[in-house]
């Protein structure tokens, strides 16, 4: 977008002016700090996770035509895909994305998150704890090979239990028993 191209050019002029008027290093070293602020402000900017059935652009993008139906189709869960890195940039965004929900169960399908950190991993213990305690559920589903690692050494998938991650998104909602009277009450949220 425009504001971002004329946020990068001004740092580069900024930079420019500062070479010229002070001390190369030191010039040097504001441009980095500059380039990390700016850089921090667009990860910031990109959304963690979002609703699967929250808007058509969305669903185009990451979801398949067949598990969008199945989706729709359940109206007694509640899915989210999660995207990018899970790190100290967003782990508030990805926590108030999905921690004020109702106790139906919460498919979080992480195909697109290519790392999470310290911080991402704290929060995700923080969504598990906060759904539990609401009477719900967090299922962990399309998880990438290169997270595994770090989630089983923080106690996730412990923490979820055996029926707490799957390997598709397809194969949690055929373990998730259906639940027609959570259907009736939350079948409005979904159109």
């Amino acid at each position: 977008d425009w504001s971002s191209d004329v946020c990068s050019s001004d740092l580069l002029v900024g930079t420019l002016v500062v070479t010229v008027v002070l001390d190369l290093t030191f010039a040097i070293a504001l441009g980095i700090i500059a380039s990390t602020v700016l850089l921090l402000r667009r990860l910031m900017g990109v959304p963690v996770a979002n609703d699967m059935l929250a808007d058509e652009a969305t669903r185009t993008q990451t979801i398949p035509g067949p598990l969008h139906d199945l989706i729709r189709s359940r109206p007694d869960l509640l899915f989210f895909h999660a995207q990018g890195a899970i790190s100290f940039h967003s782990a508030a965004t990805f926590e108030s994305m999905l921690s004020g929900h109702d106790a139906r169960p919460l498919l979080l399908r992480m195909r697109d998150v290519h790392h999470i950190d310290s911080s991402g991993l704290i929060t995700l213990q923080g969504i598990i704890e906060h759904r539990r305690h609401a009477g719900g559920r967090l299922v962990l589903t399309d998880v990438q090979p290169d997270l595994e690692p770090a989630l089983r050494r923080f106690g996730i998938f412990e923490m979820l239990g055996p029926d707490g991650v799957y390997a598709t998104t397809e194969e949690a909602i055929a373990a998730i028993p259906a639940r027609p009277w959570a259907a009736v009450a939350t079948a409005a949220e979904i159109d």
